[in-house]
């Protein structure tokens, strides 16, 4: 059930965003990857995980700006996913 919550963490955060409930929006995305730091690495665990970075990523940098540490993470995680899943077009946004 853990990739269900999952899911429904990233949809309560994509709700949040949609809103500019950059704070809420934050707290699910964040809660969302907690929840699959408990997965076995996987493909779809990746692509999840990936998702969610870049979601946050673009929270992160509306709400702590450009030179966010943490969005500078965030993004650097999103862009090793990216080339371990062979994801072009996900690695230019990251």
């Amino acid at each position: 059930l853990v990739f269900k919550a999952v899911g429904a963490c990233r949809a309560a955060g994509d709700l949040a965003t949609h809103a500019f409930a950059n704070t809420e929006a934050l707290a699910h995305y964040r809660e969302a990857l907690g929840l699959l730091e408990r997965l076995p690495e996987s493909p779809e665990r990746d692509a999840e995980e990936l998702s969610i970075l870049l979601a946050l990523g673009t929270v992160l940098l509306a709400s702590t700006g450009y030179s966010s540490e943490e969005a500078r993470n965030a993004y650097a995680r999103a862009e090793e996913l990216c080339a371990r899943l062979g994801s072009e077009d996900d690695r230019f946004t990251a």
